[in-house]
């Protein structure tokens, strides 16, 4: 422990056998940055000290390869709700690495939904510990998973300054967002397919739609399929969002809509609504419909039609009409082509 050893107790980079394996380590762990794994940080310890050891001369790892960063007295399981909670993901998304098992009992027992790993032994060893969970494994990975650590950085800054706002209108302008709502460009098409597959909480139907369906969506002139891209002054969020509405007669039903949870209650719903209303109207739609199906995880956005001004038609329909309503209120994203 830094705290206790000091920078000179720190062993990493080359020289001996065992500064070699925890170079080894954490190359491994900066690989799994570099394929979009979230890293965070959730130490016992003073927070300006536990950010040193990233500092000694051989760390493959810095302070800004991970996009949170608890350090506290608190207990970890304590640290992990924390970090779930800065970086809006459930506890079930993250994986606890630690070498000591007394805090790899208390996480088991308080979070059982967490994935917990025990490093114990040689160093040289601690690659294959993590690894014989496959825990990281997947088999396609598009180009905004390479930023995600950043972008969940990101999101963090933003948030540490709405803490300073003296109200939520001036933070959402201090933010500068610039927003894009168009039809995806092939390059993007993976992308969007991706977000149906993996987003959980804003999730209004959870269709799961495969690329051959989105491009079947996208063929058809009467639908509006739309990838949704934004970014802030703290950098670009990439293509966050995505709306598929297919014509029904006279009507567009919503039959997905997907958003990352980074970007959250910034009146971005507001914005990719307005320009779903617009396209409507050049198609001469009558009506907007938008339907929820409950999960266990998307229940934060269960009121999402009835807060953009829908009106309710029965348990799990809601209704737009077009020749009543102009637009969904204010909204702080500015449109602009990115």
């Amino acid at each position: 422990m830094i705290g206790d050893d000091g920078m000179d107790g720190i062993k990493i980079g080359s020289g001996d056998a065992v500064s070699e394996a925890y170079a080894a380590f954490q190359s491994y762990v900066k690989l799994l940055a570099d394929r979009g794994i979230i890293l965070a940080v959730c130490s016992k310890n003073n927070p300006d000290i536990a950010k040193t050891g990233f500092d000694k001369p051989g760390s493959i790892l810095k302070v800004d390869d991970f996009a949170a960063f608890e350090a506290s007295w608190d207990d970890k399981a304590s640290g992990l709700r924390k970090i779930a909670k800065k970086l809006n993901i459930g506890l079930d998304a993250l994986v606890f690495v630690d070498d000591n098992p007394a805090e790899c009992t208390l996480v088991r027992q308080e979070l059982p939904q967490v994935g917990t790993v025990h490093l114990d032994g040689d160093p040289s060893d601690f690659i294959a510990q993590v690894e014989q969970g496959y825990w990281f494994q997947f088999q396609k990975y598009s180009r905004d998973d390479f930023a995600r650590t950043q972008a969940y950085a990101m999101r963090a800054a933003a948030l540490a300054e709405q803490d300073d706002a003296s109200d939520l209108p001036s933070y959402l302008r201090s933010l500068e967002m610039m927003g894009q709502a168009a039809r995806p460009s092939e390059g993007q098409i993976e992308r969007v397919v991706q977000l149906g597959q993996k987003t959980n909480q804003f999730n209004l139907l959870t269709q799961r739609f495969d690329e051959q369906t989105v491009r079947d969506f996208m063929a058809d002139d009467g639908n509006v399929v739309l990838a949704c891209s934004l970014k802030d002054r703290f950098g670009d969020h990439g293509l966050v969002s995505v709306l598929i509405a297919q014509k029904q007669n006279d009507d567009l039903d919503i039959a997905e809509w997907t958003m990352s949870c980074r970007v959250f209650s910034r009146t971005f719903e507001q914005f990719i609504m307005n320009e779903l209303i617009r396209r409507a109207r050049e198609k001469n739609i009558r009506r907007i419909v938008g339907r929820f199906k409950e999960t266990a995880k998307n229940t934060v956005v269960a009121d999402l039609y009835d807060r953009l001004g829908f009106t309710r038609e029965g348990e799990d329909r809601w209704v737009f009409d077009l020749s009543a309503s102009t637009t969904l209120g204010e909204t702080y994203v500015n449109a602009v082509s990115l």
